[in-house]
């Protein structure tokens, strides 16, 4: 991930990098820094995570699974673990919608797919019943042009 991705999606839950800077304890020009590579670390998404109280995949552009339950109980220390396993649990269950909407479109896609395949099927039967109407036409004019 870039810092420009994840600067956009700060800058959704904050109205100005100064206050994400305040939340992270660290000054406006260090957090320019972290945000100014094109490989932001893990560990400081993780960190991001447990401050706004967001699974780590809304960093990555998932707004839609906004909010973990409550990981306002977690100190800033070695929490990764508990971090990774509160986004998984709630990417779980609140994504549940991403699932069913997933698989209804799939059906969808293969409903179309198939409709697709007949009309292709449709026209070429088409297709060769006009080529034979413009061969039966020929051989008419011909035999017309012949009298």
């Amino acid at each position: 991930m870039n810092g420009e991705t994840l600067k956009a999606q700060l800058l959704k839950i904050e109205p100005t990098l100064v206050e994400v800077a305040k939340k992270l304890d660290m000054s406006k020009q260090n957090l320019d820094a972290k945000l100014s590579t094109a490989d932001i670390k893990t560990g400081f998404i993780e960190q991001l995570a447990a401050i706004y109280n967001r699974p780590i995949s809304y960093f990555f552009g998932r707004p839609e699974c906004a909010v973990i339950s409550d990981m306002s109980h977690h100190s800033d220390g070695d929490n990764a673990k508990e971090i990774r396993k509160a986004g998984r649990d709630y990417y779980e269950e609140s994504c549940q919608v991403d699932k069913v909407v997933i698989d209804a479109l799939t059906k969808e896609i293969e409903h179309l797919t198939a409709l697709l395949a007949e009309k292709d099927k449709r026209i070429d039967v088409l297709e060769k019943s006009l080529a034979r109407k413009d061969a039966q036409l020929d051989r008419l004019i011909a035999l017309m042009e012949k009298k």
